[in-house]
């Protein structure tokens, strides 16, 4: 389980729309592990109106990649949650990837997250 955010997207291969980024960091990507753990805790607060919103299909064993706009989407969604009462655990994971989604729109790039 990841998130990891595409710096550069020149010369990355696909797998359909999802561009094929190492986990490790290099210049290509920045990757934030997560920990099996965390789907829990992303099944109860995130999935649903994630995929809703974003129009993804993200569900535990799946990968998916959100764009520049669903970036947009995401990062704003992800920051009214971090604004209410949550998990201290969700809390480090919504700050990440509202780090990683405000970045993305910044590069024009996406945000990979591998459940």
């Amino acid at each position: 389980m990841v998130f990891i955010l595409a710096l550069d997207l020149s010369d990355v291969d696909y797998y359909g729309h999802i561009p094929e980024l190492p986990h490790e960091t290099c210049r290509k990507a920045e990757a934030f592990e997560l920990d099996p753990s965390d789907w829990l805790l992303l099944d109860e607060d995130f999935i649903d109106p994630i995929n809703a919103l974003c129009g993804t299909l993200l569900d535990n064993g799946d990968v998916d990649y959100f764009n520049e706009a669903q970036c947009a989407l995401l990062s704003n969604w992800l920051g009214i949650r971090l604004g209410q009462t949550l998990d201290t655990r969700l809390a480090v994971l919504y700050t990440k990837l509202k780090e990683f989604s405000d970045r993305a729109i910044l590069l024009g790039t996406g945000v990979v997250v591998e459940l």
